[in-house]
């Protein structure tokens, strides 16, 4: 999955960076983060934050290990520092910052869900890839039985700071259809060492969609 994103967002370059939306009204999706010290954290995790175990995939063998046993857990950004989420009528907004610059290596994912229950799976993923130097960034969307993921939304990061706005059309249509109070997502940092084919990923919290801040919440409070 990791080498196929660094191949899409190489390849569809132009499309990304000049992917225009109409509501930034609150938040401008510009790699400048001034305007999101107005709006609460959706969760913070200190230095000292760690899972009790992560999870490693090396040649197709999964394992859930602790994380004493981790060799990329709080390198290249994998430790988050502070999260945001923001929605205003049909879009999404998200901000994240890291405790060390992102490596080219690592992602942020967010495993939605419409309903918390033992027997649902997770049929799509979102995936952020922060920018780098030679590298643009982006919001891809993986779906269950697709091979190649789509590229939705617009990015932007510095080295420890990532925004980024969604559009809510552009995500599975039987998803948002749902009510939106049991509508939740798992929050995850990796790394992925394409030479040795080692990928590791830290799972950091869950947030509902009930609890995301939206523009009507903060007028006024502006």
């Amino acid at each position: 999955m990791r080498v196929l994103s660094i191949l899409i967002l190489i390849i569809i370059t132009a499309g990304v960076l000049s992917a225009q939306f109409t509501d930034e009204t609150t938040v401008t999706i510009d790699n400048s983060y001034l305007d999101w010290q107005k709006l609460p954290s959706s969760a913070t995790f200190s230095s000292n934050y760690s899972p009790v175990f992560f999870n490693r995939e090396r040649g197709g063998q999964l394992q859930k290990l602790r994380i004493e046993e981790s060799v990329y857990w709080k390198r290249g950004g994998t430790l988050m520092r502070e999260f945001k989420s923001y929605m205003h009528e049909t879009f999404l907004y998200l901000y994240l910052e890291v405790n060390s610059p992102f490596a080219a290596e690592t992602s942020i994912y967010c495993y939605p869900y419409s309903q918390r229950t033992k027997r649902e799976a997770n049929f799509f993923t979102i995936e952020l890839v922060p920018e780098q130097r030679n590298r643009i960034g982006g919001v891809l969307l993986w779906e269950s039985g697709s091979v190649l993921p789509k590229i939705i939304g617009r990015l932007r990061s510095s080295s420890i700071n990532l925004e980024c706005i969604i559009p809510l059309r552009d995500l599975p249509k039987s998803f948002i259809a749902g009510d939106i109070a049991s509508l939740s997502f798992d929050l995850t940092t990796s790394y992925h060492e394409v030479s040795s084919g080692m990928y590791e990923e830290f799972f950091f919290t869950t947030l509902y969609f009930k609890d995301i801040i939206r523009r009507e919440d903060t007028v006024g409070g502006m």
